[in-house]
């Protein structure tokens, strides 16, 4: 499969998810969220990473 058939895949079904909420961003979320937690799986979540300054003095 050359990377153009899959972004253009990719970009297919992200146009037909969309085009199912009307284009509503928190309408998709909303409908995601609900998935993960009837899905069965376990969802994982990892606490953020603090990233260090540096000083170059």
């Amino acid at each position: 499969m050359a990377i153009g058939t899959i972004v253009a895949e990719v970009r297919q079904a992200r146009e037909s998810l969309a085009s199912q909420f009307h284009y509503d961003l928190h309408a998709l979320i909303e409908n995601a969220s609900e998935r993960q937690k009837t899905g069965g799986r376990k969802a994982v979540s990892f606490p953020p990473i603090r990233l260090q300054q540096h000083n170059d003095e």
